[in-house]
């Protein structure tokens, strides 16, 4: 009893160390560029009390009336309520509970009747690790803890236990289709997992109907997914973002993962851990099955790595499932209490050191273009504005009286026009003649984007200096942004 007390305690005290990691990294004031748009979303369905039918803040979702779907709306609503309670700060609040339900749902799935505790203590840490880059105030974290739940009951079920036990998920489901798109992802690890099921009944002669209460299961949680203001029309959604290429070039969390990111390599590892367990157990159907999955999606897509992890640490701890007494009950609390402890001392540290002298406001504007927004909204000059994809989203929470050329919400856009985009803040050859710049009378560009190269603003300030005739005027310059009035008429009565 004493050696199981004290071995409890150390998983206790190693949790609270891997929690300092999202606790730590929750800590940066500065937001992410789509947390922006979201935070516009959340303000533009509390003003009108509906949700949008139609794109109300890009240039050709006005100009065009293109059909667009909020497919986060009750996160957005969730988003800018915090906001209107504590500022900034309530979306930094949003952050951290996010990440630690995160964090502690990786943490009680990898940890719980575990059949050894130092594997699972060096799988969590090793998923933990590579959870890092995706610490931030999105909605992805629904998906993550949702995809938990539902990796469980899919494990409780092949050990043998009721379909009717696991019928919560339905809530879950209709929960989950309004928080965020991913929701398909669940839907398809059920409808694997049946797949697998019954060609296993089906290898031991077993009965037709012995599988029913999952079916049932897996149609209801479908069915729940409707439950939203678009119904089907959310399908599309996820049908647009399937088939999109041109985005997983062009936007780094789209794209497959930088190995250049150490926290890449934990994934890996991981990777290659679950195929060696896998092999040892002579690559069993479901097993090998998943750990497929797990790598193909995970692989595929920055921002997806979590799910290679969570699937990988599944078959080292959880595979082959069994039935029987866990320690979850006692667990969860001490993984709750531990995580808050993280989350408590990261913040009073940050608040004595490092983050004394940072403020929310001063980050972001360092970040983002707020001289620019303030400079265009005092002198209105007439548009419309050509501005960068990081920035697209911050324009539309703060400058919303001109309707963006382009943000973080890539199937709006589609392919043709992202990829343009790309050539034009590049510099590539005819970037001039891109139709979006050519209408635009107003250029906002960054002058630093991190450690993206952007040499738009360098062409336009050589066309200055080339051009006999000012059709590029520098209106306002500061350390982050130039703003550029495009004098469209070139005094020959002609378009440059």
């Amino acid at each position: 009893m004493g050696q199981a007390t004290t071995t409890h305690q150390r998983v206790l005290f190693v949790v609270f160390l891997l929690a300092l990691f999202p606790a730590c990294n929750a800590l940066n004031p500065r937001l992410d560029e789509d947390t922006w748009w979201h935070l516009a979303v959340g303000r533009w369905i509390v003003d009108h009390g509906t949700v949008p039918t139609t794109d109300p803040f890009s240039r050709i979702g006005q100009e065009e009336q293109i059909p667009w779907v909020a497919y986060s709306w009750l996160h957005e609503v969730g988003l800018y309520g915090a906001y209107g309670v504590g500022g900034f700060a309530g979306v930094l609040a949003v952050r951290h509970g996010l990440d630690s339900a995160t964090f502690l749902a990786f943490a009680w799935f990898i940890l719980r009747g575990s059949g050894g505790r130092i594997t699972a203590v060096a799988a969590l840490t090793l998923a933990t690790g590579a959870l890092v880059p995706l610490m931030l105030e999105r909605p992805w974290h629904y998906t993550i803890v949702f995809t938990v739940l539902t990796l469980h009951a899919i494990l409780e079920l092949r050990a043998g236990a009721p379909a009717r036990r696991f019928w919560w998920l339905t809530i879950v489901y209709a929960l989950w289709a309004n928080l965020h798109i991913q929701f398909v992802l669940g839907l398809g690890l059920l409808g694997l997992s049946l797949a697998i099921a019954m060609i296993e009944n089906w290898r031991r002669g077993g009965s037709r109907f012995a599988l029913s209460g999952w079916l049932g299961l897996l149609v209801g949680c479908a069915l729940a997914t409707l439950v939203n203001p678009y119904s089907f029309r959310l399908y599309q959604v996820v049908f647009e973002y399937a088939t999109q290429t041109a985005a997983m070039r062009v936007v780094s969390e789209l794209a497959p993962p930088d190995f250049g990111f150490w926290w890449n390599w934990l994934l890996i590892a991981l990777l290659i851990w679950a195929v060696g367990v896998c092999g040892l157990r002579g690559f069993p159907l479901f097993d090998t099955a998943l750990l497929v999955v797990g790598a193909v999606f995970s692989l595929r897509m920055q921002r997806d790595i979590w799910f290679g992890a969570l699937i990988a640490a599944t078959v080292i701890t959880r595979l082959p499932a069994t039935r029987g007494p866990t320690e979850t009950r006692s667990l969860l609390p001490g993984l709750i209490a531990a995580t808050l402890l993280a989350l408590v001392l990261a913040r009073v540290v940050w608040q004595i050191g490092p983050g004394a002298n940072k403020t929310i406001d001063s980050v972001n504007r360092a970040e983002y273009p707020a001289g620019a927004v303030e400079y265009l909204r005092k002198h209105h000059p007439p548009g419309p504005i050509y501005n960068h994809f990081n920035w697209g989203g911050y324009l539309i929470w703060a400058l919303p009286e001109y309707p963006v050329s382009m943000d973080g919400r890539t199937n709006l856009y589609g392919e043709d026009r992202l990829q343009r985009a790309y050539a034009v803040w590049n510099g590539e050859p005819g970037w001039f003649r891109d139709q979006d710049v050519l209408r635009s009378a107003i250029i906002l560009a960054p002058k630093k984007l991190g450690n993206e190269k952007v040499v738009l603003a360098e062409l336009l300030r050589a066309e200055l200096l080339r051009a006999k005739k000012e059709i590029w005027q520098a209106v306002y310059e500061d350390a982050t942004s130039i703003v550029f009035v495009v004098d469209i008429d070139d005094g020959m009565g002609s378009h440059r």
